[in-house]
């Protein structure tokens, strides 16, 4: 299917005006945004076998206050636990958390390195390894799972985020940002982010280098932020072999600390520091038939240190370390053939945890490993020019679970020039992290009350996900689709208590010569399921702009201890609703309001986070051509956002300011 000037899926820019251009005689196209993660080719985004969502350049420059993820979370279909670049942000797409989540930096993924935290730590942490926002070209958000080219860990969706290609000439771009609190127990935020990009050899060898530095305080009340610094750099060579062939080379490290005293945290007086090492090589070479395969070998390494700030105590309890590392080798081949575009290819993943024995107390053998072998196909059928088949099917063999089979079918059908139908089925499966599936790690939970036991005996989690949705698009350029999807889960990981000390008795819960209050073990529930509807509309009224999203989740555990409750922190009810204004060509304003509801946690005690309005207001100014000042005040009503599970208060009122100069 090729309608270049049509869209018909959800697009998110910065001023409601980045995807027009208006002919000689004045008819309006929308320039289409082009996508790779849906089928793992360039395709249009209408065409997309998927429900997606593109976060293009021009939001992402409206925004430099905000991080990638905070964009995200202004999605349908998502939601954001935590907020800022920080304390990163547990991405969760249809009711679905992050471990289901397949987080991408231009095709290739980010480890499960929460596998190496402290327990209850690690969530939210990935994302802020993501490339600084001056390198970002774009963010493809896909709804639903992508297991059959993705493999374990896309069984909700996939977010890849794209950055911007190598130049073949000098260019370059640093934002600086200041956050200032209206609360004075809040502390500030400073950031700076660069890219710079260029040839060291004319049409031969281009070089980038990236980085950002951000630095917060520590707050001074209970339940806020702990003071924090991000420090990420990296740099990527891309060597042009020939017009068939390219090979690039890519390494970054960053470091990401906390401190917490007895102000902030029940962790009193405690560091936890995190490093992050990675490089990948990957060769691209195209084929005089016109295919193209695209291979990588990546390296990840995450390193974890957590102890006590007082000497005294360091001296008595000894810092925890713990790593996390993944190797993955990766070929993909696309090739078109008559009305079919076909993608082919293998991963192999190797993974790796050490920890120190100390931080697992009770537990037989900290140091963990398995590898993952998968092959998988995938072919996209234009069966008329009005309606195309995509089919894919993927076979994994793993050390520790055996083989899986995971198909895909979906169809795309342009009904007229305003209404495209599409729908599908999509299987999707998810390993056990290293920890949760082996029943020699015992790890502390629930502030030291608790402990958290593996089970050797775990399987992976399989769904089996439909939806179907249509899309809506007007001659003037108004758009809207409707989607609604089913998912069913077999084998869905959760926590059982398999031992619990009665209300007011000393704790009697014992393993391995340790007591605690109560003992939780990892387990397979045998049924659960997750439905829910999604909505967009998109009114472009001339200099204006309107844009709305709305997301409806029902989830239920159909067995287990938990048979009859909800999926943890999964809200029913999520509503965006952003309004865009071009007064000029220079300047644009925006207002967003964010909606979400009431949602529950089983973990320990039911405890209830409740529901949040908040509302955001920005204007973007092009001094020059070559310098853009951002102003955002975010939360504007200084609504206070309790986050009851993990007794967290997000910021009240604060202005962020921040200068852009390129070059």
């Amino acid at each position: 299917m090729h309608f270049p000037t049509l869209v018909l899926a959800e697009t998110s820019d910065g001023n409601g005006f980045g995807n027009a251009n208006e002919t000689g005689s004045g008819e309006v196209l929308q320039l289409e945004p082009i996508l790779v993660t849906a089928t793992g080719f360039e395709q249009l985004l209408s065409d997309a076998p998927a429900s997606v969502t593109v976060i293009d350049r021009s939001e992402i420059e409206s925004r430099p206050g905000d991080s990638i993820v905070d964009l995200i979370g202004d999605s349908v279909g998502v939601s954001i636990q935590q907020e800022g670049k920080l304390l990163g942000g547990d991405i969760t797409i249809r009711g679905l958390s992050e471990d289901y989540v397949a987080l991408l930096v231009d095709g290739k993924p980010l480890g499960a390195s929460q596998s190496a935290y402290y327990n209850g730590w690690g969530a939210g942490q990935r994302t802020t390894f993501l490339p600084p926002n001056a390198m970002i070209e774009r963010v493809e958000v896909i709804r639903g799972p992508m297991s059959s080219l993705y493999g374990t860990s896309a069984m909700g969706g996939v977010v890849n985020v794209i950055t911007k290609k190598t130049s073949d000439v000098w260019t370059g771009e640093v934002t600086l940002g200041y956050t200032l609190q209206e609360n004075s127990q809040s502390s500030d935020e400073k950031t700076l982010q660069y890219y710079l990009t260029g040839p060291l050899i004319a049409g031969r060898l281009n070089l980038s280098l990236f980085g950002d530095t951000t630095e917060r305080a520590e707050d001074r009340y209970v339940g806020g932020f702990p003071e924090g610094k991000l420090n990420t750099h990296g740099a990527r060579l891309n060597w042009i072999m020939s017009d068939r062939q390219d090979l690039a080379f890519e390494i970054g490290r960053s470091d990401l600390d906390y401190e917490l005293t007895s102000v902030t945290s029940s962790r009193t007086n405690s560091y936890v520091d995190t490093e992050r090492t990675y490089g990948a090589l990957t060769h691209t070479f195209k084929w005089d038939n016109g295919a193209e395969t695209v291979s990588y070998l990546s390296h990840e390494r995450v390193d974890i240190d957590n102890g006590a700030l007082d000497p005294a105590v360091a001296a008595l309890q000894p810092a925890y370390l713990s790593s996390y590392d993944v190797t993955i080798l990766n070929s993909k081949t696309t090739v078109g053939w008559q009305d079919h575009k076909t993608t082919f290819g293998f991963d192999y993943r190797y993974e790796a945890t050490s920890h120190e024995r100390a931080r697992f107390i009770g537990s037989i053998n900290t140091d963990l490993t398995r590898w993952q072998f998968g092959v998988f196909a995938e072919d996209d059928w234009e069966i008329t020019p009005d309606l195309t088949l995509t089919a894919g099917l993927r076979f994994d063999e793993n050390e520790n679970y055996g083989s899986t089979v995971t198909p895909r079918l979906y169809a795309v059908y342009r009904l007229n020039d305003a209404v495209t139908l599409r729908g599908g089925y999509s299987a999707g499966f998810l390993t056990p992290e290293l920890k949760q599936a082996d029943d020699n790690i015992v790890e502390q939970a629930a502030r030291g009350a608790a402990w958290d036991i593996g089970n050797t005996n775990l399987q992976p989690e399989e769904t089996d996900t439909f939806e179907v949705g249509v899309a809506y698009q007007s001659a003037a350029g108004w758009q809207a689709s409707v989607t609604a999807f089913h998912t069913k889960f077999d084998n869905k990981i959760d926590q059982e208590v398999i031992c619990e000390t009665p209300v007011g008795t000393p704790a009697s819960c014992s393993f391995n010569g340790q007591t605690r209050d109560f003992i939780r073990q990892y387990v397979n529930v045998d049924k659960a399921e997750l439905q829910g509807i999604e909505a967009t509309l998109d009114i472009p009224l001339g200099n204006f702009d309107v844009r709305a999203n709305y997301t409806y989740s029902d989830s239920e555990y159909l067995t287990g201890e938990n048979a009859g409750n909800s999926f943890n922190e999964v809200p029913d009810h999520l509503f965006n609703l952003r309004l865009g204004w071009a007064p000029n060509e220079r300047t644009n304003v925006w207002s967003s309001l964010t909606y979400r509801s009431e949602a529950t946690s089983q973990l320990l005690d039911p405890a209830v986070s409740p529901a949040r309005t908040l509302v955001d207001l920005g204007v973007s100014y092009q001094v020059t051509d070559a310098a853009r000042l951002n102003a955002t005040v975010y939360n504007v009503f200084d609504r206070e956002v309790l986050q009851s599970v993990d007794g967290t208060t997000l910021d009240g009122r604060r202005l962020f300011v921040g200068l852009t100069t390129s070059f």
